[in-house]
């Protein structure tokens, strides 16, 4: 019986890409969002009552825009972890073959 670990390297590099597509759509989602909003330009009217919201929505704009490169961030970093993992196991696994 072996001590250690027993790393399926292939399936790290596999998830970490499955990461880094996801990233990326979450990237076109957000940037397909962000030119609509600008197309669109301010949907709340010219009177006082849209004067007043247009604050609110800049803001909820920022947060939302805010979160959606939070979450592409975290999917970058699982995917550069991942990447890291299966260079570091395979560098483990030369050095233990004596290569």
């Amino acid at each position: 019986m072996s001590s250690g670990y027993n790393v399926r390297r292939p399936a790290l590099d596999r998830t970490g890409a499955r990461y880094g597509e996801d990233a990326d759509q979450v990237t076109r989602w957000r940037d397909e969002l962000k030119a609509v909003f600008e197309q669109e330009g301010n949907p709340l009217g010219d009177d006082q009552y849209g004067a007043a919201l247009s604050g609110q929505m800049t803001q909820l704009n920022n947060e939302l825009f805010d979160a959606f490169d939070a979450y592409i961030a975290e999917l970058e970093g699982v995917r550069t972890g991942l990447k890291g993992s299966d260079g570091a196991y395979g560098a483990a696994e030369q050095a233990g073959s004596g290569s």
